[in-house]
């Protein structure tokens, strides 16, 4: 990880978002075209909130998303297998790897990864621990909704969860699926009607 590597030219749009986001008058899409969904320029916001509007903020975010990532995927193979020397040596792996010459950029990718293995590490614990209920589907969609307001092809995985408890645990899947589906549709309706509000709906739409 180097925290004065420059920014690719990626990051920097997503920093011009970011930077300009909650001005009075700029509305994104229309006033800058950017193909992204705007779940990564928020985090982009809370960043420059946080740590300043400079190239550390954003080198910070990437740190941040890949310790948190190496905790979960860490209660994740804890959870599924008994090897703790499997465990160990794989996620010292992710760290390297996420760390390591261009991997550690803050772009979509890595930070829709980092919601995808929670949601994976909750549904596990689910599974094992109890029957899947409505509000359990809800938590789940609501996470795979954000991923997708970040990365659009996070919206593959939206099919995954209810083919695996259709797959494993049938007779939840009747108690989950509605409240997952409404989690999921729930940010991406609220972004949405924000932009359609806004008049924006034709450069969104285009843009995307």
């Amino acid at each position: 990880q180097s925290f004065s590597f420059p920014l690719n030219s990626d990051e920097g749009l997503y920093a011009y978002f970011g930077t300009h986001l909650f001005e009075p008058g700029f509305i994104p899409y229309r006033d800058a075209f950017e193909q992204k969904l705007p779940g990564i320029f928020l985090l982009y916001r809370l960043t420059f909130d946080a740590f300043g509007e400079n190239l550390f903020a954003i080198r910070m975010l990437s740190l941040i998303n890949s310790i948190v990532a190496a905790f979960l995927i860490f209660i994740l193979l804890k959870t599924v297998q008994k090897s703790n020397l499997w465990t160990y040596l794989l996620t010292i792996l992710y760290i390297f790897l996420t760390n390591w010459f261009d991997t550690f950029f803050a772009v979509p990718d890595i930070f829709f990864t980092t919601i995808l293995i929670l949601v994976f590490l909750l549904f596990t614990y689910f599974i094992k621990k109890t029957r899947l209920n409505h509000l359990q589907g809800i938590m789940l969609g609501l996470l795979i909704g954000s991923a997708i307001l970040i990365k659009q092809s996070a919206a593959f995985f939206i099919v995954i969860i209810p083919i695996w408890i259709y797959l494993y645990r049938r007779d939840d899947l009747k108690r989950f699926l509605p409240g997952y589906l409404i989690g999921v549709f729930i940010p991406i309706f609220v972004i949405v009607g924000i932009f359609w509000k806004l008049g924006v709906w034709f450069y969104f739409k285009e843009s995307i």
